[in-house]
């Protein structure tokens, strides 16, 4: 510390804790005679009170945080996220190169899409009609299962 930084503190400031102070010979400090003990204790309550509030705020922050990485997460599972590409590939490009991973909402919905392209674009040009009415029945058949799955999911989940 530099020569300047510490100061004595003057009687106004003394007398806050302080029942009354006298003067020393020899010293260039005045000397306690006394404790006001009333403020001492305010001063202590006060101090445990904010102790008290600090740590209920870093509580509540901890739990808003905890609830909110947990739907961070059920969304990331959910929706897809994106994932921090290192080795190789990360010297390839300047800066962070990251990667979409899809979720499970996008991963169904891939493999149904495919499905139903797949049923749609076999050989149907070349088939006729029957082709046709055969494919818009597995789409129709699809979303019938669909609707008695979601069903049954619901009747579980309300018990």
């Amino acid at each position: 510390m530099a020569d300047g930084d510490q100061t004595t503190l003057g009687d106004e400031e003394q007398s806050f804790l302080l029942s009354g102070t006298s003067s020393l010979d020899g010293v260039d400090f005045r000397a306690a005679t006394g404790i006001d003990a009333s403020n001492l204790s305010r001063s202590v309550v006060g101090t445990i009170g904010f102790a008290l509030a600090a740590a209920a705020t870093l509580f509540v922050q901890g739990v808003t945080e905890a609830w909110t990485r947990l739907i961070d997460g059920l969304a990331g599972f959910l929706g897809g996220t994106q994932e921090l590409v290192t080795g190789v590939a990360s010297n390839l490009a300047p800066g962070a190169v990251y990667r979409d991973v899809p979720g499970l909402i996008g991963t169904l919905a891939d493999g149904w899409v495919s499905a139903m392209e797949g049923a749609w674009s076999s050989a149907l040009p070349d088939s006729g009609i029957a082709a046709w009415l055969f494919a818009l029945g597995l789409v129709l058949l699809t979303f019938y299962a669909a609707a008695r799955g979601f069903d049954a999911v619901t009747e579980v989940i309300r018990g």
